[in-house]
């Protein structure tokens, strides 16, 4: 689809002129279970050169964690994370009043 022009174009219209965002993570069509298997692989490398960054530097100092592959984000997570944030959204707001909305706190 990244190489059909009129899809390009109309997704350009509906957004402005500008293409959308993408948070880098790859699109459900694409995750197959070869690539779910590749990416738990880079995953452990990672974490074999983080253990092996670790163990031959100096005393004190800290690996870098490493970072997983991103998955893609289905529905139901997107449907899980709104449900946690609106959750803590509604904790907040109990729990600090008219301070949650990020107004000072009033002196007095």
């Amino acid at each position: 689809m990244a190489t059909d022009e009129e899809y390009i174009a109309e997704v350009l219209r509906m957004h402005g002129g500008k293409l959308p965002e993408s948070d880098g993570r790859p699109p459900l069509y694409e995750w197959t279970p070869e690539v779910a298997k590749l990416a738990e692989a880079v995953d452990e490398l990672r974490g074999i050169a983080a253990i092996l960054i670790s163990v031959n530097s100096k005393p004190g100092s800290k690996a870098p964690d490493p970072k997983p592959v991103l998955r893609p984000l289905t529905a139901a997570a997107k449907l899980m994370s709104n449900m946690r944030l609106d959750r803590h959204r509604k904790l907040t707001a109990r729990l600090l009043g008219n301070r949650s909305a990020g107004e000072p706190p009033s002196e007095g």
